[in-house]
């Protein structure tokens, strides 16, 4: 039995990271012989749910979590991710499922790194941690994904005000040149939503030749 790939969607908010990675499942499970698991972080496990728990009290409190308990919440997403990976991403592969998750620890190194954290710290917290066979970073101006979460009427959490998301981005931007071995593609996420379907469609296709 072949092992599964893994491929994850990131970018900053706004970009569209959930619904690709839904319509890219909706592929998989039109293609005969192909498993797929579809995954997101935070998780749905005990640590991800803490998360969401902590930063709806925090946000209810009017604190930001992230300037006031920026390393705490650090560890609770590194210990979520660790979990992910061994009790989901790792036996799903194993037994030749691919998965995609929406964000993984990318997210971590923009946000965080955004947010004051040193990156080399959060990189080292990394150490050892899988590596995906495909990372599609969905790129567009933070000012285009702001005007998207606007139509949307998507409320903006503390942490996604635009001087905040263009720092995100930059960090994102930066990750290809500071990781180059962790297999990070860009893609025009300020397209619509089909165009840019096609062009994860065209680097999904090339990892499975």
């Amino acid at each position: 039995m072949s092992k599964g790939k893994f491929i994850v969607l990131e970018g900053i908010d706004g970009s569209g990271t959930t619904t690709q990675a839904a319509k890219l499942a909706q592929y998989f499970a039109q293609k005969e012989g192909y498993h797929l698991f579809l995954t997101k972080e935070p998780t749905g496990f005990e640590t991800g749910k803490e998360i969401k728990r902590r930063l709806k009290e925090d946000k209810a409190a009017g604190i930001n979590p992230f300037q006031e308990k920026g390393e705490e919440y650090l560890k609770l997403y590194v210990k979520d991710r660790k979990f992910h990976v061994q009790e989901l991403i790792l036996p799903c592969l194993n037994q030749g499922v691919h998965v995609v998750s929406d964000r993984y620890k990318y997210s971590t190194f923009a946000y965080q790194g955004a947010q004051g954290q040193d990156l080399n710290k959060i990189i080292s917290m990394h150490e050892g941690l899988l590596v995906p066979d495909l990372v599609l970073l969905l790129d567009l101006p933070a000012e285009t994904a702001l005007e998207r979460r606007k139509k949307d009427k998507t409320i903006p959490e503390l942490f996604e005000q635009l001087n905040f998301q263009k720092k995100v981005r930059e960090n994102y931007l930066a990750l290809p040149y500071i990781l180059p071995q962790e297999n990070i593609l860009m893609v025009d996420a300020s397209l619509n939503l089909e165009e840019v379907h096609k062009q994860i469609l065209a680097h999904v296709e090339r990892l499975f030749q």
